[in-house]
């Protein structure tokens, strides 16, 4: 998984942490008033938040894994077309090299 995947996941569970300790409720009595109209909504939020970044980075981590697919199918075809190009080469210069002197000798000319 990516860096950058993980960082999204990373992110998404410390706004989960936080929402959850908001959503826990106030600290201190005084404070029930500002959490009942400010902090509660605002921890909604972030869960929300959360569970979008959540889903961001499931659906990176998977572009990302069908991404590296393609990569590694598109270097193993060049793999195989430079082996098979060398393959070709070593034959080649097989030829160049034995095949004159292998080869039967070519007919004689014929005089009329």
């Amino acid at each position: 998984m990516s860096s950058w995947s993980l960082s999204l996941r990373s992110y998404a569970g410390t706004l989960r942490s936080l929402a959850g300790r908001l959503e826990a409720g106030p600290l201190h009595p005084v404070y029930a008033d500002l959490h009942e109209v400010w902090v509660g909504p605002a921890a909604t939020e972030l869960a929300t938040g959360a569970r979008t970044l959540d889903r961001n980075a499931a659906s990176v981590g998977g572009e990302l894994r069908r991404v590296a697919t393609a990569l590694d199918r598109r270097a193993s075809s060049i793999e195989a077309a430079e082996a098979a190009a060398a393959a070709e080469a070593a034959a080649a210069e097989e030829l160049l090299v034995h095949g004159a002197t292998s080869a039967p000798p070519p007919p004689p000319p014929t005089w009329r």
